[in-house]
């Protein structure tokens, strides 16, 4: 009989990196695979990206309504409450046998402290990674002393989940899922963007992620404008925004992105690219400059440079081609404009340490070597012993 593993996607970059293993998992003859949608996915205002993962033909199995309209710190707590309760609905009824999570966003904690009231063990991919500047880091922290099964993207990261108490036979060093799919995707060309979303990218083209830096409160409009006034000279150089993820403030980010668009026609708004699309376009872009993850774990895989912003992803492991920059306008125009210059002769500049070949099947493998029944009870491991 197959067991049953239920994975939960909140946002759409997280699907866009494990939708590779919920195909091979919905394949497989020893797994059945309940697909959980949550968060962002289910929001028009962040482009109702569930729309792509039922484009993608990939099966969702249940859809649960999470999100505030809001986005204070009452709003996202209501929003993790409403969280802990329907997914600990959800696990009394479908009965899984394991609950497989990514990252290190308030959607996916309440999901897990629902499977851990439920007594479910739960898998956790991108474990003891650091990024200082965001809640991020304590979330996923969190995640992972509630996990019972680890795959980490580097050695150092594993070390780190070990460090923690976590038992090492149960802590794998897989890369990053992220980069698997780089590997493997057919890139869109500069025709299909001109097509789709009116964007010559022939031109240098700039692209900017910024999310809001939670642990540094109220700071978003002050930052995102300060962004904004650095990319003010660059009218020959496309500027294309991305959406930011749904945390304190965020609302604020948009409304400045969506009037500096309407002001540049230089500029452009894309609520949603989708997972392939932004890839291919983070690809064919000479530069990303802002404070996401792909910024730091992508980019360097598809020969693009990044400008890394502020401390939300402070702490990570990166590659050479990833430059850190203050959020101050007179800053960000200097690296703005040396790397839009760079002429690259190192061959080392865009080694990337996320990499490592078959992720997904290095994941399954794992799993396929356990017995669920017996990850619910686990002992902290010390690496002191006294």
């Amino acid at each position: 009989m197959k067991k049953k593993i239920c994975i939960i996607t909140s946002n759409r970059s997280e699907y866009g990196l494990i939708k590779n293993l919920i195909k091979i998992i919905g394949k497989s003859k020893k797994f059945s695979c309940h697909l959980s949608v949550t968060g962002t996915h289910l929001s028009n205002l962040h482009g109702e990206t569930i729309k792509e993962i039922i484009a993608d033909r990939v099966k969702v199995n249940s859809k649960i309504k999470i999100l505030e309209k809001g986005d204070t710190e009452d709003d996202i707590a209501k929003t993790f409450s409403n969280g802990v309760l329907k997914f600990s609905r959800l696990f009394k009824k479908i009965k899984p046998e394991l609950i497989l999570v990514l990252g290190d966003k308030f959607e996916i904690l309440s999901s897990v402290i629902a499977a851990t009231l439920n007594r479910l063990p739960i898998a956790h991919i991108h474990g003891g990674e650091i990024t200082e500047g965001a809640i991020d880091d304590a979330i996923r922290h969190s995640i992972t002393k509630l996990s019972h099964i680890h795959f980490a993207a580097t050695k150092k990261y594993r070390n780190r989940i070990i460090q923690m108490g976590e038992d090492p036979k149960n802590v794998f060093y897989v890369g990053s899922i992220g980069i698997e799919k780089i590997h493997n995707l057919r890139f869109k060309k500069e025709k299909y963007f001109k097509d789709k979303y009116n964007i010559n990218l022939r031109k240098d083209t700039i692209m900017i992620c910024f999310h809001p830096v939670t642990l540094e409160p109220r700071t978003e409009k002050k930052y995102i404008q300060s962004i904004l006034k650095s990319l003010e000279f660059l009218s020959n150089v496309n500027l294309v925004f991305t959406s930011p993820n749904a945390d304190h403030g965020y609302k604020n980010i948009i409304k400045a992105i969506k009037s500096f668009v309407k002001k540049n026609k230089n500029a452009y708004y894309i609520k949603s690219f989708g997972k392939e699309d932004y890839l291919s376009c983070l690809r064919l872009c000479k530069i990303v400059i802002g404070n996401s993850s792909s910024g730091i774990i992508e980019a360097p895989s598809l020969k693009t440079l990044t400008i890394n912003l502020g401390n939300r992803q402070k702490g990570r492991i990166q590659s050479k081609s990833v430059f850190n920059c203050k959020i101050e306008v007179f800053q960000m125009k200097k690296a703005i404009k040396k790397l839009l210059n760079l002429q690259i002769n190192d061959k080392k500049l865009f080694f990337n340490p996320y990499f490592k070949k078959n992720t997904s099947k290095l994941i399954i493998r794992c799993l396929e070597k356990l017995n669920f029944k017996n990850l619910i009870k686990k002992s902290f491991y010390d690496i002191i012993k006294t």
